[in-house]
């Protein structure tokens, strides 16, 4: 097991993993990591598949033009050889797992996967992270890693995913609301930004992503939501922030996508 512990109130520094997990002898190694403040793993790839659960915090994953927002019931398996990035943006705790995919019984995911975690399967996770990881796993071991995989396999989800774009045009406007989440602008106006139609805008957004303009943008905010209620933010500035006229709104908006009021999510 790889423990790094991050303290410094450097903003964003990034973190790279002390021990290539990819030179471990047995087929399975685990990482802990936690941070006082906002830190990035730049892309990055491994031989070796990872599953990464986030204990405390929010983590955004990014892998090929594609976020995931994953708050702590989540986990997310990121396949061998997949080019990824970490973020961070406030104090966390995270547990993760490396497997030698060739050498696991039933095969593994080949394309990322979010799970919604259950108590069991959070506290395996968490368990088989610490354990020291010398080689081949005994039997106790084993079975802890089989009961783990069914579990995963009975609860995959979705998760809080935001496509990107491939697009320059889209690419100009997803990267300006991005850069400015509370801003209200009209379709016409946002096509302006994009040397293009709104017609053609609005046929880009779903070709790429299978989402309207409309709901992209409330999925690119909502994500922010979850960042903003893990650091504490009250859920006024939070709705004043990303652009809401009222609480309310805001909280109907919050409640369509995960089904909770923002006050209830993360207790």
């Amino acid at each position: 097991m790889t423990r790094a512990v991050a303290i410094s109130n450097e903003p964003n520094r990034a973190v790279w993993l002390k021990q290539d997990p990819d030179l471990e002898r047995g087929p399975v190694s685990g990482f802990v990591f936690s941070s006082l403040d906002a830190r990035q793993v730049p892309t990055h790839l491994h031989r070796r598949a990872q599953l990464i659960h986030v204990v405390r915090g929010v983590s955004v994953v990014t892998c090929d033009q594609t976020s995931w927002t994953l708050p702590p019931q989540r986990a997310i398996w990121i396949p061998s050889g997949t080019p990824h990035s970490v973020r961070y943006p406030q104090t966390s705790e995270m547990r993760s797992l490396f497997f030698d995919t060739a050498r696991l019984s039933d095969g593994a995911p080949g394309t990322v996967q979010v799970y919604q975690l259950d108590n069991l399967s959070r506290a395996l996770l968490c368990e088989a992270a610490e354990l020291d990881w010398g080689g081949e796993p005994c039997r106790v071991e084993q079975l802890m890693l089989d009961l783990l995989f069914a579990r995963l396999n009975g609860c995959s989800d979705v998760g809080h995913v935001l496509p990107g774009a491939r697009d320059p045009r889209l690419h100009r406007v997803m990267d300006y609301l991005r850069d400015r989440p509370g801003d209200n602008s009209t379709l016409d106006e946002l096509a302006g930004i994009g040397a293009c139609s709104r017609r053609t805008l609005a046929r880009l957004f779903n070709e790429e992503t299978g989402m309207s303009p409309a709901l992209w943008r409330r999925q690119m905010r909502m994500g922010l939501a979850l960042e903003m209620l893990a650091a504490g933010n009250p859920i006024t500035k939070i709705a004043w922030d990303l652009g809401y006229s009222t609480t309310g709104n805001f909280t109907v908006a919050f409640k369509a996508t995960f089904g909770t009021k923002p006050s209830k999510y993360f207790q």
